[in-house]
């Protein structure tokens, strides 16, 4: 079943009730979403498939807010493999073009402020360095817009079933930047919490990775009319 676009969505990107339905989805299968997790992490290992077990996960989370219980089984599907091993292609394109100009600033700027000798001293290795840092930091922001641009690529994919590559990122974008700033703090927060079982030794984060993902599945459930 193909996805087909709809100006009728629901644009109120609230953050909170984002959180609380994603505690609210994991306390009505605990183990059940746990079990699925520890999946992803399995298919993950997986070359190629880490977005496509993730866009399974919210599958099950579907499953969970509709039936009251995951089926774990769908971890393992591979009928949107494609699209997103096109999408991971694309990326990696985009991402090497823009690593590109790195070495085609930095090389002329080693060869100026380098002295007679040839060797670079303290204080032009520092600028060097400064315009490398300047590239990583450019580069950091860059990142961030993509993954806010494409925030809805992979519920696209695997809870609209649209296959179309160009169309989804299209969508996504539309959608993505009315809420870009909600969308950026949620992305933090979501984070945030995901990483706070590193507190229980290291073992929460098998808990609270999958309550993030669970509070990422609620931010699309509205504005996609799940």
């Amino acid at each position: 079943m193909e996805y087909v676009e709809s100006n009728n969505y629901n644009k109120n990107f609230n953050i909170g009730r984002y959180i609380s339905g994603g505690i609210d989805l994991f306390k009505k299968d605990p183990s059940g979403i746990f079990g699925a997790f520890i999946l992803v992490l399995i298919m993950s290992l997986i070359p190629f498939c880490s977005l496509l077990a993730v866009g399974n996960f919210y599958k099950v989370c579907r499953d969970v807010e509709t039936h009251g219980k995951a089926d774990s089984g769908k971890i393992f599907n591979f009928d949107d493999f494609v699209p997103y091993l096109k999408f991971m292609f694309l990326l990696f394109i985009v991402v090497f073009v823009m690593i590109i100009p790195i070495p085609v600033f930095l090389f002329p700027i080693s060869l100026l402020t380098s002295d007679e000798s040839g060797t670079v001293s303290n204080i032009n290795a520092a600028m060097v360095a400064g315009g490398f840092g300047f590239f990583i930091l450019f580069y950091l922001v860059f990142l961030f817009v993509i993954s806010i641009a494409t925030y809805y690529f992979i519920p696209l994919v695997a809870l609209k079933r649209s296959h179309d590559v160009r169309k989804n990122i299209s969508i996504s974008w539309t959608l993505a930047k009315k809420d870009f700033f909600s969308i950026f703090v949620f992305i933090i927060i979501s984070g945030f919490l995901s990483q706070l079982g590193i507190l229980a030794c290291g073992i929460g984060l098998f808990l609270t990775i999958p309550i993030a993902l669970c509070m990422r599945y609620k931010s699309f459930e509205k504005i996609l009319s799940l």
